[in-house]
Parts: structure tokens; C-alpha cells; sequence
């Protein structure tokens, strides 16, 4: 299981746990990182079911979706509508993420072969799938 941090969904959630906070009105919404991530998540899903994924590993990523994502969006839904600040936002911090994981020795690739192994070898690859399977 890789960590956390290897993926840009848990930094989308964290950075929603700091907008909920509250701690500055200066936070951007994460609410246009969460739409692209549900999509894309939403595609994944899709894929799995046409490949034949176990129910069990989509059961598992339809919690782990849930838990981090659509849960997190409907809470900050009716907040504000995007702007672009949110819009920059999301892509300094993805800029910031491809940083971080190059600098710990991982490239985009991974996540794709991360991406293969759930789908078509049933292999719960990200950690929330993974730790759900495992507690």
C-alpha cells in the first residue's frame, strides 16, 4: 500500500478539512477539485464495471468515493459558485502534488499501473480501498 500523500484525491480532501475550518476567509473553495476528481473517479468506476472489477474492490471504492469525496462536495455545494481563483488554486496545488511526488521518487505512471491493477487484476492499489480491505 502506498501512502496518502501519493495521491491527489486525500490532498483534495485535506484541503477541504482546511476550508472547513474555517480558519481564514481567505481559503479557496476546493469545490472545482472535487467535480474534476469526481469525474475522473466517476470514469474509473465505469471502467471497473465494464472490465469486470469484484464487487467487493467496487464496493470498496464506492465507499472510499463517498468518504472523500462526494460527502466533502455536498457540504461545500451551496457555499459559492467556482471562481477563477478556485480554478488556480486546484492547478497550483496539482503543480504542487507532481512536485511532491517526484520528489519522492514516484512518476505519473505509478498511478496509472495503480489504476490497471484495480481494474483488471482486482488489486486494491490506493490506501483508502486498500485500508478498508485490510482494518
Amino acid at each position: 500500500m502506498d501512502r496518502f500523500d501519493f495521491y491527489f484525491s486525500y490532498w483534495i480532501f485535506a484541503w477541504c478539512c482546511i476550508y472547513w475550518t474555517n480558519f481564514s476567509q481567505n481559503i479557496p473553495s476546493p469545490q472545482f477539485a472535487l467535480i474534476v476528481a469526481f469525474i475522473s473517479n466517476l470514469a474509473l468506476l465505469i471502467a471497473m464495471i465494464c472490465y469486470g472489477t469484484s464487487a467487493v474492490i467496487i464496493s470498496t471504492f464506492i465507499i472510499v468515493m463517498v468518504l472523500i469525496k462526494i460527502i466533502p462536495l455536498s457540504a461545500i455545494w451551496s457555499n459559492k459558485t467556482i471562481n477563477g481563483r478556485d480554478i488556480y488554486s486546484t492547478i497550483a496545488l496539482f503543480g504542487i502534488y507532481v512536485l511532491w511526488i517526484v520528489y519522492w521518487g514516484r512518476r505519473p505512471g505509478d498511478y496509472i499501473k495503480d489504476i490497471r491493477d484495480i481494474v483488471l487484476h482486482n488489486k486494491p492499489s490506493f490506501p483508502g480501498m486498500s485500508y478498508l480491505l485490510h482494518a
